[in-house]
């Protein structure tokens, strides 16, 4: 999130939720799109929001090519469509500009939230958690987890209000471990609601991935959601 101070990242991720979301009149909500590709860097060269872990913004020539970087870099993955869809761009009605954007990315397995950024002057309005919502919404339909890196205690603030909670080394152990577990009991919602933080690959002590167990023990409606979400053996 582009709200930077000392924070030592962190990354966080939750579980996908669909949300009504809804929008104060002065303001109209568009997915991302690549001919307003100028406007988000308008929005960021206006007000020095860091892109690529830029510390003051750039200039503005800088900031376009940081912007067509992001859609050069995406539009290759075949889910790039979804994350157009996720994403969202906020304009003031009254003046016509940008105040908000939520950039996203990701895989066949996750999405990710690349970069969200409120203009100074349209912060406390809940802009953020509205992009955020929309954004789950979306990844829902695919049954996507979402992750994404927090650099700021303003950021974390909002996230963990919307339940991201955050994923550190001992966490994802856990999970791996309670992951490797319901594979071998074969309970499928069990590991539905596992697969948010483990490494889905975690071998436990005698080699073996969850979906190497999940097909030992004949679990195969365990081993075809494990497979759809990229697991290996």
């Amino acid at each position: 999130m582009a709200y930077r101070d000392n924070t030592k990242e962190v990354g966080m991720v939750r579980r996908t939720e669909r949300f009504d979301v809804t929008w104060p009149e002065e303001l109209e909500a568009v997915r991302v799109s690549e001919g307003r590709a100028e406007d988000i860097a308008e929005l960021y060269f206006r007000t020095s929001a860091p892109l690529y872990r830029k510390p003051d913004g750039g200039d503005l020539e800088a900031c376009r090519y940081d912007v067509w970087r992001y859609f050069s870099h995406h539009r290759r993955n075949p889910w790039w469509p979804v994350f157009l869809e996720a994403g969202t761009m906020v304009y003031e009605r009254a003046g016509g500009n940008l105040v908000g954007v939520c950039l996203c990315a990701g895989s066949q397995t996750e999405g990710h939230i690349f970069n969200i950024f409120v203009d100074p002057a349209f912060r406390r309005r809940g802009l953020a958690t509205r992009m955020l919502k929309r954004a789950l919404t979306v990844y829902d339909t695919f049954n996507l987890i979402v992750d994404l890196e927090c650099d700021s205690d303003l950021g974390r603030e909002v996230y963990e209000k919307l339940g991201f909670v955050v994923l550190d080394d001992d966490c994802r152990a856990r999970a791996s471990q309670q992951l490797l577990s319901a594979a071998t009991k074969g309970v499928l919602d069990d590991v539905r609601g596992l697969i948010t933080g483990p490494d889905i690959n975690a071998r436990d002590q005698h080699g073996r991935t969850a979906l190497t167990i999940a097909r030992e023990n004949g679990h195969a409606d365990v081993a075809e959601f494990l497979v759809a979400k990229g697991a290996t053996v």
